[in-house]
């Protein structure tokens, strides 16, 4: 027959097996849970009265963005992610001359938008959905610039 202190050592056995595999294998799990939108531009999506949109930037890459001139900035010709988070309302994002439009993104629904801007330029992002009486403030800029402008600027940024 087999004493309750055996029980005990094997559970404690059992315990610092799973915590020394958990510690080995944390660092494999850290690609699995991250998210997979870390290097996309993100933009919370909420009314002018609310605040209007905001954005948020990844630390590096092709993808930067200027919050007080309203800006995301993107390099020609390198694939763009932009991760769009609905707020307060049903908004849209919509830049018209590059063909973008991510049709109503409900309070609470996400929408990612990826693509490679071929031409540089400024080019206006609006809401395509009349969400609030001061809809016609939510106007932004994406602006595309050449590899090496780009380069510069973030460079001195």
């Amino acid at each position: 027959m087999v004493s309750k202190i055996t029980y005990l050592w094997e559970l404690i056995a059992l315990i610092l097996l799973i915590g020394a595999v958990s510690v080995a294998l944390i660092p494999l799990m850290d690609d699995i849970f991250t998210s997979a939108e870390e290097d996309a531009v993100t933009v919370y999506l909420n009314t002018h009265e609310s605040g209007g949109w905001s954005f948020g930037t990844p630390p590096l890459g092709a993808q930067t963005q200027n919050e007080e001139a309203g800006n995301i900035i993107l390099k020609k010709g390198e694939s763009a992610k932009i991760f769009l988070i609905g707020g307060d309302v049903i908004h849209s994002f919509v830049i018209s001359d590059l063909g973008i439009n991510s049709g109503p993104i409900s309070p609470g629904k996400t929408k990612v938008i990826e693509f490679t801007p071929d031409k540089s330029g400024a080019f206006t992002i609006y809401c395509g959905v009349i969400c609030s009486p001061e809809h016609h403030f939510l106007v932004y800029n994406l602006v595309v610039m050449e590899p090496d402008e780009f380069e510069d600027k973030t460079v001195k940024n």
